[in-house]
């Protein structure tokens, strides 16, 4: 009984531990077509310069009865909000500035802080006008283009219960 157990140990042992040719792990038939996931890790470099803002999805309290969502589309950017797109600038020493224009192209408002990438996100502490953090998970879609998605408080109600996506543009380095 005993030399069985130990039979069994180590034939379990060798067919945990098979490898395929390749080296690769094997596959079943159910895990061969499943897309693997692929490694998001930001680098700084990624940002460095000047962003705007191409479009803009905001679902308010999300995820509950009273969601809401309100869509801004790189089109209707400007009749919708009234403002050019918002441009970011992503400095190298760590610190960025948010302009906000008028139709005009005349700055009437700025955010700024500092900015950090922690692997597969952004983070922005504002610091002027007001305190605030937002972490925004990034995906690029090239080197140019990129989408930026955080759990905001965008209604200024003291939650951050409101879903932002936002496309952005690299304008410049």
């Amino acid at each position: 009984m005993k030399n069985f157990i130990h039979i069994l140990f180590i034939s379990l042992l060798i067919v945990s531990c098979k490898q395929t040719v390749n080296n690769e792990p094997p596959t079943t038939d159910d895990t061969k077509n499943t897309p693997q996931p692929t490694s998001n890790i930001l680098k700084p470099e990624q940002f460095y310069g000047e962003w705007r803002n191409v479009s803009m999805e905001i679902t308010t309290a999300y995820n509950t009865s009273s969601s809401k969502i309100e869509s801004y589309k790189e089109e209707n950017w400007e009749k919708d909000l009234k403002i050019k797109p918002i441009r970011t600038y992503y400095k190298t020493d760590g610190t960025y500035l948010s302009e906000y224009r008028d139709l005009e192209g005349v700055v009437f408002s700025t955010t700024s802080g500092k900015w950090l990438v922690k692997q597969d996100s952004v983070y922005l502490n504002q610091i002027k006008p007001e305190t605030r953090v937002a972490a925004y998970y990034v995906e690029f879609h090239d080197d140019n283009t990129a989408t930026f998605t955080a759990m905001l408080d965008w209604t200024s109600n003291g939650k951050k219960d409101d879903l932002y996506i936002g496309k952005q543009e690299r304008a410049g380095e």
